[in-house]
C-alpha cells in the first residue's frame, strides 16, 4: 500500500519544519560556542556551560532525525517517541531560558555578574537561542502529533 496524499504531505511538511528549526538552533549555537571561548578552563566554569551542549547537541539530533523520518514516511511508527525527546529538551531549554534571562536582568539592571566571563552579548545570544529553539520545539511537536495521527489508507 502506498502512503495517503494527505500523509505524504504532513509528513513532507514536518521534515521541512525540522530543517527549518536549523535556524534557532543556530542562534543557540552561536551563543553557547562564543561564551565557551571565554573559558579558562576552570571545571566550575565548564560545568555552567555542560548542559547548553548537552541540549545542542541534541537539538541537532532530533531535527536530522525527524527531517530524515518526515522524508522516508515513518513518521507514523515514532511520532510519539520523537515528541516525549521534544518535550524533555523543550523543558530543558525553557529552563536554562530562565537562568539566562534572570542573569541577563542582573546584568542590566544592577551590574551583577553572576559569572566573570559570562558577559551581556553571550547570555543575550544563549537565551534568545534557547527561546526560539523551545518556540519552534513547540511548533514541532504540533505538526509531528498531527503527521503521527494521520489514519492509512483504506484501500
Amino acid at each position: 500500500m502506498g502512503l495517503s496524499i494527505q500523509y505524504k504531505g504532513l509528513s513532507y511538511t514536518t521534515a521541512v519544519i525540522a530543517i527549518l528549526g536549523v535556524a534557532p538552533w543556530g542562534i543557540f549555537l552561536g551563543g553557547v560556542a562564543k561564551a565557551t571561548t571565554e573559558l579558562d578552563g576552570k571545571i566550575i566554569k565548564q560545568a555552567e556551560v555542560m548542559l547548553e551542549w548537552y541540549v545542542v547537541a541534541a537539538q541537532i539530533v532530533y531535527l536530522v532525525a525527524i527531517a530524515i523520518l518526515g522524508f522516508a514516511g515513518q513518521l507514523r511508527r515514532c511520532d510519539t517517541f520523537l515528541n516525549n525527546f521534544l518535550a524533555v529538551n523543550s523543558f530543558l531549554l525553557i529552563y536554562r531560558a530562565t537562568i539566562r534571562i534572570n542573569q541577563a536582568q542582573a546584568l542590566v539592571d544592577d551590574d551583577v555578574y553572576v559569572s566573570d566571563w559570562l558577559k551581556l552579548p553571550y547570555v543575550r545570544a544563549i537565551a534568545a537561542g534557547q527561546v526560539s529553539s523551545a518556540a519552534w520545539n513547540f511548533l514541532l511537536a504540533v505538526f509531528l502529533a498531527i503527521s503521527g495521527s494521520t489514519p492509512e489508507p483504506t484501500d
